[in-house]
């Protein structure tokens, strides 16, 4: 590439295409000028051709969904696909206005992509899905501390929906005024419970019926043991509040 004679000097400001302005700190050559981005204060060399038609990338930019970051480091999207994906997909879940993920967040630290791909080289596990619900129930955000990888079937069984308003996980009313309850099962169909006069007597057919299930999943599938105390620490929760809500009755 021709050398190109000094055209850039300190103080200097130029505009990016997608990443605000640029002042120039310092030209050592055509090819290595020391720049500054006036937004995030991020400081790099770029090439001066590239500074002048403006294509240049801030790498502390907040672009996707103006919540995150690729960050400063030695992880690309591009060497890193899957991890960058998944990474993308689970800010856009968040910060996309999805019911589903209402008030749910992600950690400050996995805001930023450099942070984010360490772990998820260390727990990535091929055909099993990011899931933050299963080792603290209703959590609300994703970090390193919540999130775990689990098969398929264990996400199936506690999917993302929203409830009707007013009534508990599961709880139905059909046109006759009547309550029932609906489990999810492992291949995305459901149990369907026999119609009810209350919804806490739904409420609690739903539970009885999903705590069974999971220990039933316990033992019939191939359930990686680290998963084994927090699927059983669901059941037995589900199963102790149905007592609770029967011993309201008396």
């Amino acid at each position: 590439m021709k050398n190109i004679r000094q055209s850039l000097f300190p103080g200097e400001v130029y505009n990016s295409n997608n990443h605000g302005k640029i002042e120039i700190l310092e030209w050592i050559n055509s090819r290595n000028v020391k720049i500054k981005f006036l937004n995030t204060g991020y400081i790099k060399s770029a090439n001066a051709e590239m500074i002048k038609i403006g294509n240049i990338k801030d790498k502390l930019s907040k672009t996707n969904k103006g919540k995150a970051i690729l960050g400063d480091g030695k992880y690309k999207a591009k060497d890193n696909n899957l991890a960058y994906k998944t990474w993308k997909n689970m800010i856009t879940r968040c910060y996309s206005g999805c019911n589903n993920y209402k008030d749910i967040i992600v950690c400050e630290k996995w805001l930023n992509f450099q942070n984010f791909v360490p772990w998820f080289n260390e727990f990535y596990i091929k055909d099993y899905c990011l899931d933050k619900d299963l080792l603290i129930e209703n959590n609300k955000i994703y970090s390193p501390e919540t999130c775990i990888y689990v098969p398929r079937w264990v996400n199936n069984l506690f999917p993302k929906r929203k409830e009707k308003e007013g009534l508990p996980t599961g709880v139905l009313c059909n046109r006759q005024g009547k309550y029932y309850s609906r489990v999810p099962d492992i291949k995305k169909k459901e149990i369907v419970n026999k119609v009810k006069n209350t919804i806490e007597e739904a409420h609690i057919d739903y539970l009885e019926t999903k705590s069974w299930y999971v220990m039933d999943c316990l033992e019939r599938e191939d359930v990686p043991k680290k998963l084994i105390k927090p699927l059983t620490n669901r059941a037995e929760g589900m199963f102790l509040e149905a007592q609770k809500i029967k011993m309201s009755f008396k």
